[in-house]
C-alpha cells in the first residue's frame, strides 16, 4: 500500500502535501486579503503580549529573588524554604562535604540542594564546589574511589627548593 496523504482522491507524499497546503494558502489570502490581515494582526499582538508577559517573568524573579528560589526548590526538590534552613543548621552551616561555610557559587548566594538522580531524594546541602565536583563524576562512586587512588597512591614530588622529594601516597579507605 502506497504511503501519504490522500487529498481530494488523490495520494500526496509528505513533501508534495506541504507544497499543496503552501500553494493553497497563497490562493486563499490572495483571494480574501482582509482576513488574513486581520489575523496577521491579532498574532502580532499575541507575540507582543507573549514578549511582555516574559518581560514581567523576568522583572519579578529580579525583584523578588527569595520567592522564585524558595518555588524553584519547592518545584524541584520538594523542599520548603523552612526545611532548607533546618538542613543548613544540621550541617552547622556549611557544605556537606567541605564543611566550608561560603557556598561561593557563581551565580547563587545559597548552598546548593543535593539530591539522588534516580530517586529524587535530598541528600544534603553542598557549595558549588562539591556540587559540580560530585556532578562531573555523575554521582559514580566507583569513579570517586578512582579518583581517591589516583590521588592516594601516585607519587608526588615534593619541592623544598634544594631538596625535591617524591612521596608515595597512602589512602585506606572502604567503599
Amino acid at each position: 500500500m502506497p504511503s501519504g496523504v490522500y487529498v481530494h482522491k488523490k495520494l500526496f507524499t509528505d513533501d508534495e502535501l506541504r507544497e499543496h497546503a503552501r500553494k493553497r494558502m497563497q490562493e486563499l489570502r490572495a483571494a480574501n486579503p482582509e482576513k488574513y490581515l486581520e489575523r496577521d494582526r491579532a498574532r502580532d499582538k499575541t507575540e507582543k503580549r507573549k514578549a511582555q508577559k516574559r518581560r514581567n517573568g523576568i522583572e519579578y524573579r529580579m525583584k523578588f529573588p527569595d520567592i522564585n528560589w524558595a518555588n524553584k526548590i519547592k518545584r524541584k526538590f520538594g523542599l520548603t524554604s523552612e526545611e532548607y534552613y533546618s538542613l543548613l543548621k544540621k550541617q552547622n552551616f556549611g557544605c556537606a562535604i567541605c564543611e566550608r561555610t561560603e557556598p561561593n557559587g557563581v551565580s547563587n548566594k545559597k548552598f546548593a540542594v543535593d539530591h539522588c538522580h534516580s530517586t529524587g531524594e535530598v541528600r544534603g546541602l553542598l557549595c558549588h564546589s562539591c556540587n559540580t565536583s560530585l556532578g562531573h563524576f555523575n554521582d559514580d562512586i566507583r569513579l570517586l574511589d578512582k579518583a581517591i587512588n589516583y590521588l592516594s597512591n601516585d607519587n608526588v614530588v615534593v619541592d623544598w627548593g634544594d631538596i625535591k622529594q617524591t612521596v608515595k601516597g597512602e589512602y585506606n579507605h572502604a567503599v
